[in-house]
């Protein structure tokens, strides 16, 4: 049987596994050079449940006679699965990649519904559909960077502790919501606040410091790698002195 998701795909051989389309093995081929460990049609997902029907339901057939009549169908509404061309998984990554030449008709749906089923899942997840060699380097960047982000994201969550109680259920808040911009302000506000004090600071009180220095860092970083505009540090604490009138401006 052919491929039913990619019209006119053709099957092929590579590393003792049939793939269906030429495109799938470079998809394979590009991932294990860059050192994953890509599985072919590994994982079937039940996207939609099956069920018994209690309403009856007539269909029409066509007898061989060319007649047509209703006949009574009430058998189990199969489910409705999805086998993704590529599964992996890196660094609790959930990685699925499909390979996509001229895709049937069927297919879109059963994207929306597979993309809703993710939604539920436990864990992290992405999903790319692929079309070429290049957007397969692409993917490849996009999941490194994702598996730096999630290590990052780790380490903020606990040094968040490290900010002043209304901060850091705010803080949690805005990590919750992905609002890192604005977590990365108020960190910024208390190392400011703290720094301006700091020959005054006892040790614990400095260490708070060095760990929320350390959170401002990652937090650029993270920031960085999400594509968001950076805040500096110098205009913050310029901003912060200007509200606690240490200096007016000249303007």
């Amino acid at each position: 049987m052919g491929n039913k998701k990619i019209k006119n795909a053709k099957k092929d051989f590579y590393d003792n596994i049939q793939f269906k389309s030429h495109l799938e093995i470079v998809i394979y081929k590009t991932l294990k050079e860059a050192g994953f460990k890509p599985l072919y049609e590994f994982k079937k997902f039940t996207i939609w449940d099956g069920y018994r029907p209690n309403v009856l339901f007539f269909n029409r057939v066509i007898k061989k006679d060319g007649s047509k009549s209703f006949q009574l169908c009430n058998q189990k509404v199969r489910d409705i699965t999805y086998t993704p061309d590529f599964y992996m998984i890196v660094d609790k990554l959930h990685v699925i990649i499909e390979a996509k030449g001229h895709e049937n008709d069927v297919f879109p749906l059963k994207r929306k519904i597979f993309r809703k089923y993710l939604e539920k899942q436990k864990g992290n997840y992405i999903y790319f559909e692929v079309h070429s060699k290049g957007e397969v380097l692409n993917a490849i960047k996009i999941i490194n960077n994702l598996v730096t982000l999630t290590t990052m994201l780790e380490k903020i969550k606990k040094l968040v502790g490290y900010l002043p109680l209304k901060d850091e259920e705010l803080a949690h808040s805005f990590i919750q919501r992905r609002k890192f911009e604005e977590l990365q302000e108020i960190v910024l506000s208390t190392v400011v606040k703290l720094d301006r004090k700091r020959n005054d600071l006892d040790g614990k009180e400095l260490d708070r410091l060095t760990h929320l220095q350390e959170l401002n860092g990652y937090l650029v970083e993270y920031n960085r790698l999400l594509g968001n505009e950076q805040i500096d540090y110098a205009d913050c604490f310029i901003e912060d002195a200007i509200e606690n009138g240490e200096f007016e401006d000249d303007v």
